[in-house]
């Protein structure tokens, strides 16, 4: 009997100021974007992306009304995962406002 699993190769962290933003730029906006809770995802909806003074902002659309001290958002490319790992910042109805401050890269092999 076979068993296919996907291992993790590499791993890299992001955790500058401006690298952060190069690859959050990069990506969000031109893919669709989840929420790890729990190791599971959940659809989210991507609204904006700006570089504020004091850091990156992400505003989501997620259909938790949870108020985490972080969230994960998940994007996945070219057999790479991007998780961003975000402090949650403020609530307005669905729209979640928050400060991304690291981006895991994990490339998968299958």
């Amino acid at each position: 009997m076979l068993f296919c699993e996907i291992f993790p190769v590499a791993v890299l962290k992001i955790n500058q100021k401006q690298q952060l933003h190069q690859v959050l730029n990069t990506l969000l906006g031109k893919r669709p974007c989840s929420i790890l809770v729990s190791g599971a995802e959940h659809p989210a909806g991507f609204i904006a992306y700006n570089l504020l003074d004091d850091g990156p902002e992400i505003k989501l659309r997620t259909q938790f009304l949870d108020n985490p001290d972080e969230r994960q958002v998940l994007l996945r490319h070219n057999r790479k995962k991007f998780v961003v790992y975000c402090k949650f910042l403020l609530r307005n109805g669905p729209t979640e406002i928050l400060r991304p401050h690291t981006v895991e890269i994990i490339e998968e092999v299958k």
